[in-house]
């Protein structure tokens, strides 16, 4: 990817897997998006995102275990 901090195009395709009902492909990207090297206000976007789409689409376990990324996420990152 040459642009692979580009958060606006990750959120497009995201969308696109969305709205053709690739659940778990979006959710693979979602995966991926959160470990690239972003910074907090860019990873949170990310996390509620992911957070929104197991609210829909997915489980509670599914929530549990992106609050779980999202919180090692944060100890790992923290300045």
């Amino acid at each position: 990817a040459g642009y692979p901090k580009r958060t606006d195009l990750w959120s497009v395709f995201i969308d696109l897997q969305i709205k053709a009902g690739n659940i778990d492909g979006a959710r693979s990207l979602l995966e991926r998006a959160v470990t690239l090297k972003l910074r907090a206000r860019q990873a949170k976007f990310f996390f509620k995102r992911w957070l929104e789409l197991e609210k829909t689409h997915g489980s509670a376990e599914g929530v549990a275990a992106v609050k779980a990324r999202a919180k090692e996420w944060v100890e790992t990152n923290a300045t």
